[in-house]
């Protein structure tokens, strides 16, 4: 796999906010979509390719580091 770049986390991260606008304050809300990002790497470990593995692994890191950088606060 390659590595990944701040370029491509920043990409993701846009991705993500445009997927999943942050309601105002609404942690629940984030933890919902923390919890389907978190459904589709299962799915994705257990029944696709690494390329796919990759793919959601990267969509589960952007939501963390939105959580992290208080998208929902």
């Amino acid at each position: 796999m390659k590595p990944i770049t701040e370029v491509m986390l920043n990409d993701r991260l846009e991705e993500a906010r445009a997927k999943h606008p942050a309601r105002d304050k609404d942690l629940n809300f984030a933890l919902s979509v923390l919890r389907l990002e978190l459904g589709e790497l299962e799915h994705a470990m257990r029944y696709e390719t690494d390329a796919r593995v990759y793919d959601e692994a990267l969509d589960v890191a952007a939501v963390a580091l939105r959580i992290a950088e208080g998208d929902w606060k």
